[in-house]
């Protein structure tokens, strides 16, 4: 049976791809969100898929196409565009003070303005909109904007009331600019862990589109049960042959220990993917992780 490559620990579409690991094909699903919507929040738990899904639409939005053979989307999409793409990723730092969040945006507006060859000035926000409006305005071309774990600074400073109110001060700023700049946006994502309120930080962004509990988006993130019927047969197989059990224990047992998620009133239950692909790769089934404390303050934060 051909060794099957888990992609443990991968959240670059890209990286996926060219490296043949295993990959639950979602791109009908982008490719739907992608011309559906101009801006888009999606609401999912921790090491559910959600950077993977950012760099999915990242690899769509720049035109690679090559990445997409045999997948959903390279027979939906028939007009390939290469769109300037600004990709922010918060998950990778810990934010206790506001110093270290505007440092991390501004490596960010660094590298975009050394890629594009653009000089900006001024804050954050203002750095953020004037790079928008010259790289469109450059290129001809409106930009796509994604922001993975809008977030993240917000929940690691829940306990720290004054750099919490700080923190969320530089992000409503930022992001509002989003708004500001609808002439010059082709496309705009933010994921997260919490649901956004129409308040706060997302203060006037009224024009993004919650698509966290609507029914056709519910596997947009996670492995559906008909896609892992689908896309582990094989593991299944040699998973029942490893332990010596009949196939259909295998999948009544991966279903009661990973089966757990509903994102839509009417659908397919969600395994949770982290937990399968550990699973298959260790050869035995483990518990879920227990959610950390952030994440139960997150559910009641209107953040």
């Amino acid at each position: 049976m051909k060794q099957i490559k888990y992609p443990l620990g991968i959240q670059t579409f890209a990286k996926m791809i060219e490296g043949n690991y295993l990959y639950v094909d979602k791109t009908d699903l982008v490719y739907d969100v992608a011309n559906r919507y101009t801006y888009v929040f999606l609401s999912r738990p921790r090491r559910f898929g959600k950077s993977l899904l950012t760099s999915t639409f990242e690899a769509y939005f720049s035109g690679k196409k090559e990445l997409f053979k045999g997948l959903a989307l390279e027979n939906l999409e028939k007009d390939w565009h290469h769109y300037p793409v600004f990709r922010f990723d918060l998950s990778g730092n810990t934010f206790n003070d506001p110093e270290r969040l505007i440092e991390h945006i501004r490596s960010y507006l660094d590298e975009f303005e050394e890629t594009y060859s653009i000089h900006t000035k001024g804050d954050i926000s203002v750095r953020f909109r004037e790079l928008i409006r010259d790289v469109s305005r450059k290129l001809n071309s409106k930009v796509v904007i994604l922001i993975d774990e809008y977030d993240k600074p917000l929940l690691d400073s829940l306990h720290l009331s004054d750099v919490h109110e700080n923190l969320k001060d530089e992000l409503r700023g930022f992001y509002s600019v989003i708004k500001a700049s609808d002439q010059y946006i082709r496309f705009a994502m933010m994921t997260g862990i919490t649901k956004f309120g129409n308040v706060s930080v997302f203060s006037g962004m009224n024009n993004l589109k919650d698509i966290s509990l609507v029914p056709r988006y519910n596997t947009i993130c996670g492995i559906s049960e008909s896609e892992f019927h689908r896309d582990f047969h094989s593991s299944v197989l040699s998973y029942s042959e490893e332990h010596a059990i009949p196939e259909e224990t295998t999948w009544k047992e991966f279903r009661e220990m990973y089966d757990g998620y509903r994102f839509a009133s009417q659908g397919e239950g969600i395994y949770n993917p982290y937990s399968v692909i550990n699973a298959f790769d260790e050869n035995e089934l483990r518990p879920q992780p227990t959610r950390n404390v952030n994440d139960r303050d997150a559910e009641m934060l209107q953040i």
